[in-house]
């Protein structure tokens, strides 16, 4: 392997190791190249045309990008890093950073029904005309009133949120299709150095009497860290997202990806700031092979931590042995590689989780006029017919975490693989739900069932609030097919409060050797075989 040092607008070229000599390296639009593939954004259906980007790699073998610690400082709406179809990377030893975050923050001076005043923290640049509030920095302006914005009432010290709304600004709004919660119509006004919020703020929405900081996220979320594409054996090392504009890691379709002390801090030294990601810290579709993330410290997400899932298809027609597919969940684009040449698929009757067959994909095309995908397989599907459910058999994972510590964050974590999913060593610190395992055929689509999953030796705190694990699934079930997650081990874990684990439609659960600091209780829903040792009360609901 070759060695070179790293400067800024080298070619990356494979089978070669670079090394980063400075402390930190600024990087402008005027550095990026430029990509119009969709594919490479279609985890998101509001993606932009064109996008910037800092590193994109394609087709390279044996990397070493090797940052030093270095801090790479991003200005303007830049993607930092894309991997297409490449093997053998190491992104090592580096700091993310933007020159403006892609949210704003505020302190809370005064909040009553209708009426909040905010003070806008320092580095979070804006203006305000006409009754609507403009985001700003030195390469790029929003104004805030399209899409949607998440309001989130945050304690200033960090202990704990509290409600979130969906809100833009201004007399004239443009909000997205089908938001997930009512968009709340503000108007703002400048009153010296505070600005004034009025609009339909909820009843009793500050918990807190004022004491509050308010984050405003406003970024589409089609800029993530790093986003893999067709790619093997990828590592990411050493690696800290001080802000991040999207999903931090972004994987579709690929096999072994590999994170060792990939982290996120809020306040990431004396910063102030209580956002370090705008979504997902890590989120897979369709990948293979291992999943490993260890060492590392996260919090401060406004989505989830990790999402290690698939997603289902249903059957709109067939002719010979082609299926016209749809992807009916929300969010994800048709180019979004969830099915691919050489997947196994399996087909279910409908929307239960009655195994039908098995197929292999000859070939698949996308249809983005007809928003279909077709999928050719090796045989005709003589059993299936339309409307029944489609899951990818080979994206399936196998995943390790271990030796992390889960902070504050606004989501969950979904580990959702038929292969062997392990969690040890762990600390989850987040007052929602810790582990959440679901599977719909109803709005997001998400597949599929664990079938062996262990948690061991870790620590869950505020389990009073909501169940630490919980595993719930949205399939219509049958007398042939009752259960959906099956083979479930908790052992030798601490609970810090009583209310540990909800259950439903799931066959076989072991809960052994746990210890909490108040009796501990499971909700159990049609499920069966609930092996838990003396002292757990198990409540059928």
């Amino acid at each position: 392997m070759k060695e070179q040092i790293f400067t800024k607008g080298i070619a990356i070229e494979s089978d070669t190791y670079y090394k980063a000599t400075e402390a930190r390296y600024d990087i402008t639009l005027e550095d990026c190249t430029k990509t119009d593939n969709k594919t490479y954004f279609s985890y998101t259906i509001r993606s932009s045309a064109i996008h910037d980007v800092a590193f994109l790699l394609k087709d390279l073998h044996d990397v070493i990008l090797d940052f030093g610690g270095a801090t790479l400082v991003f200005h303007g709406r830049i993607v930092p890093f894309i991997l297409d179809g490449c093997k053998n990377v190491r992104i090592i030893n580096c700091k993310i950073d933007y020159d403006r975050p892609f949210y704003t923050q505020a302190h809370v001076l005064e909040c009553a029904k209708g009426r909040m005043r905010v003070r806008i923290d320092e580095g979070f640049t804006y203006r305000v005309e006409d009754g609507y509030l403009y985001a700003t920095s030195e390469t790029w302006e929003k104004k805030l009133n399209r899409n949607d914005c998440l309001l989130w009432l945050y304690d200033r010290t960090g202990a704990k949120h509290y409600g979130i709304i969906l809100a833009l600004f201004g007399a004239e709004l443009f909000p997205n299709d089908n938001p997930p919660l009512p968009i709340h119509q503000l108007l703002v006004e400048e009153n010296g150095d505070d600005l004034i919020f009025t609009g339909d703020f909820p009843e009793n929405w500050d918990e807190n009497n004022g004491n509050n900081s308010l984050l405003i996220t406003h970024e589409v979320r089609d800029k993530c860290t790093v986003t893999l594409l067709d790619s093997e054996n990828v590592r990411i090392e050493n690696f800290i997202i001080v802000h991040g504009a999207a999903l931090g890691i972004m994987a579709m379709h690929c096999h072994n990806l590999y994170l060792d002390n990939y982290s996120m801090y809020q306040n990431f030294e004396g910063n102030g700031r209580l956002v370090t990601n705008n979504a997902d810290a890590v989120h897979t579709f369709n990948c293979s092979g291992d999943f490993v993330l260890r060492n590392s410290y996260m919090d401060g997400m406004l989505d989830d931590t990790v999402n290690v899932h698939n997603n289902y298809l249903r059957i709109e027609g067939i002719e010979g042995n082609t299926l016209a597919c749809t992807f009916p969940g929300a969010g994800v684009d048709i180019l979004c590689p969830l099915f691919c040449v050489g997947d196994r698929i399996g087909v279910t009757r409908g929307r239960t989780v009655e195994s039908l067959a098995e197929y292999t994909i000859l070939s698949v095309f996308a249809d983005e006029q007809k928003n279909l995908r077709y999928l050719t397989l090796d045989r005709v599907p003589c059993e299936v017919q339309v409307g029944d459910v489609v899951e990818n058999l080979s994206g399936q994972s196998e995943i390790l975490i271990e030796n992390c510590i889960f902070g504050t964050f606004r989501g969950t974590k979904r580990l959702q693989s038929r292969k062997k999913t392990v969690v040890r060593n762990c600390e989850f610190r987040n007052r929602e739900t810790s582990l959440l395992f679901t599977g719909d055929t109803t709005y997001w689509f998400e597949s599929g069932p664990v079938e062996d999953f262990l948690v061991e030796n870790c620590k869950f705190y505020h389990a009073d609030r909501s169940p630490r694990l919980s595993f719930q699934s949205e399939v219509e079930f049958t007398e042939k097919a009752p259960y959906y997650h099956r083979n479930i081990t908790v052992k030798d874990c601490y609970f810090d409060g009583g209310r540990v684990a909800s259950l439903s439609h799931v066959d076989t659960f072991r809960f052994e050797n746990n210890s909490s600091s108040s009796e501990m209780t499971i909700e159990s829903t049609a499920s069966a075989n609930l092996l838990c040792s003396d002292g757990v009360t198990i409540v059928e609901k």
